[in-house]
């Protein structure tokens, strides 16, 4: 109806654009609607390392009380690793969902759904060492003592959101070695968009 808009204000270029990027997108769902295997082993993934996160959490529980168990790199460290991977796994859910309904799911970010969840593990777990080592405050007082609630919600956070981690990041490298924060990164889930032009304004090889 657009193409058809244009072609009647004889806006040629326009509605060339506009049946572009409709193909574009009629086939991006086509993909999305072929992709339904791998779609299925995301969705069996993402259960699976909630069941593996749960059973971790309940083991990391039982071991609060014994000795060696805060011997090895920190019981409490252990459980920021295991809510940022929990960040980590909800934003790959809901990537998944939202990409599957809007029809532009990209089979060629199968390595983000398959690593996000270790990714929001590390991220989750130096966004809190950042925190308690003095270089960032929550919402601008230090974490009370005694309650690890505000440190499980900023590792949950930066398991989730890329653009949560890199900014608390880039904020201590502001600190620290001064300069201009970077702007913000993009969406944590990237959409491509169209890009190029239509083919009908490509230039011939050597035209």
């Amino acid at each position: 109806s657009q193409a058809e808009a244009h072609v009647t204000g004889e806006r040629w270029s326009d509605a060339r654009r506009t049946v572009w990027e409709a193909t574009f997108l009629v086939n991006r769902a086509l993909e999305t609607r072929g992709a339904s295997r791998q779609r299925t082993w995301v969705a069996i993934y993402s259960v699976l390392c909630l069941l593996l996160l749960m059973v971790l959490g309940l083991e990391f529980r039982k071991l609060e009380t014994v000795s060696w168990a805060n011997a090895v790199f920190g019981l409490s460290y252990w459980l920021y690793l295991l809510m940022g991977a929990a960040g980590g796994v909800t934003i790959v859910i809901w990537g998944l969902i939202k990409h599957t309904i809007d029809l532009d799911f990209d089979t060629h970010y199968l390595a983000w759904y398959l690593f996000k969840p270790v990714l929001g593990a590390i991220m989750g777990l130096i966004a809190v060492l950042i925190i308690l080592g003095g270089f960032l405050a929550v919402q601008g007082t230090s974490v009370p003592q005694g309650s690890q609630l505000p440190l499980y919600i900023v590792a949950f956070l930066a398991g989730f959101s890329e653009r949560f981690s890199i900014r608390i990041i880039d904020r201590v490298m502001t600190a620290i070695f001064g300069g201009e924060p970077t702007p913000p990164p993009g969406p944590a889930v990237p959409r491509t968009p169209p890009t190029g032009s239509p083919p009908e304004e490509r230039k011939a090889p050597g035209g």
